[in-house]
């Protein structure tokens, strides 16, 4: 059987999942994988070379195919959902894809509003070997995290708004703060981020140089109105960090309030967890330490492969 794994920005969000799916495929199957950017390959005239075709993007499926069996698909978060192009692609094709797929309860309560009614749950998995403990628990002064694109923390959409808390904290708080703010493929909002603010440390990051970032701070924020992961979470959650997250996604059911991390639903409670955080370093290494043994127990590619092997080839 060979499987074609569409993805889209290399060294991103998607393009992290797809590397772990090919990577547990190849472990704990004899399918023949193979994973390219959604766009370098003509679907339609490449249809017929592959037994699945896992588009991760659902704006990506072309729709003028004969056939649609061999089709997955996946709604990641807000973006899938309230994009026009990814809900109606998906809902146009719900009947003829077989498999529809959905990565947090959050995100099939809104999908499920809609027509499309044939969904799996497909939880994210994290490559925990590549996550290891940095300063993390030192009791120095806090370094916090965000990852996502810069320009989020500069826009109006909804979402965009609630990552203004960030800057508003830093202001508030005067903490230090890192970012990751986009890919190499992408670095213009990165750098218009830094002509805007100068004295607050934002870069691009690899893939292969993601997991030193995580090891450089000791606390990464979530402010998010919907997602699906955020995949960072699982990533920074890895490295043993501290996370403040809201409702939002996987932190939904992952994120046990004082167990494993704090959850918020105003910035009021952003603001204070992060000075708390900041003046209690044993509650919040203990925090990390937890959420560290969670995932490691219950987020490995390892722990979620059989619901992606179960959507993927039944």
């Amino acid at each position: 059987m060979r499987i074609l794994i569409l993805t889209d920005i290399d060294g991103w969000a998607m393009d992290t999942i797809a590397d772990g799916l090919v990577s547990m495929i190849r472990k704990k199957t004899n399918y023949d994988v193979v994973k390219m950017r959604a766009g370098a390959i003509d679907i339609k005239e490449n249809y017929e070379k592959f037994e699945i075709i896992y588009v991760m993007i659902p704006s990506f499926i072309p729709d003028d195919l004969d056939d649609y069996s061999k089709i997955r698909t996946t709604f990641h978060g807000g973006l899938a959902v309230s994009n026009q192009a990814d809900h109606i692609m998906a809902e146009k094709l719900s009947d003829r894809i077989p498999k529809i797929s959905y990565v947090s309860r959050q995100v099939k309560d809104r999908v499920q509003s809609s027509k499309i009614k044939n969904l799996i749950y497909t939880p994210y998995g994290v490559d925990t070997t590549r996550f290891e403990c940095g300063g993390v628990y030192s009791e120095d002064r806090v370094m916090v995290g965000w990852a996502g694109w810069a320009n989020y923390l500069m826009g109006k959409q909804e979402n965009q708004r609630r990552c203004s808390w960030i800057m508003r904290s830093q202001q508030d708080i005067n903490y230090r703060l890192k970012i990751a703010g986009g890919s190499p493929d992408y670095p213009r909002g990165v750098e218009i981020f830094n002509e805007l603010y100068p004295n607050i440390n934002c870069n691009t990051y690899s893939k292969n140089d993601i997991p030193d970032f995580y090891k450089s701070i000791n606390l990464y924020l979530v402010p998010d109105v919907f997602a699906g992961g955020p995949i960072p979470v699982l990533e920074a959650g890895a490295s043993g960090v501290t996370v403040i997250t809201t409702p939002c996604g996987i932190c939904e059911t992952l994120i046990k309030h004082n167990h494993n991390g704090l959850i918020v639903n105003n910035y009021k409670e952003f603001y204070e967890s992060i000075k708390r955080m900041m003046d209690d370093p044993e509650s919040r290494m203990k925090l990390g330490r937890n959420l560290r043994e969670d995932i490691h127990n219950k987020r490995t590619w390892e722990s979620v492969f059989n619901h992606w092997k179960n959507f993927l080839i039944g």
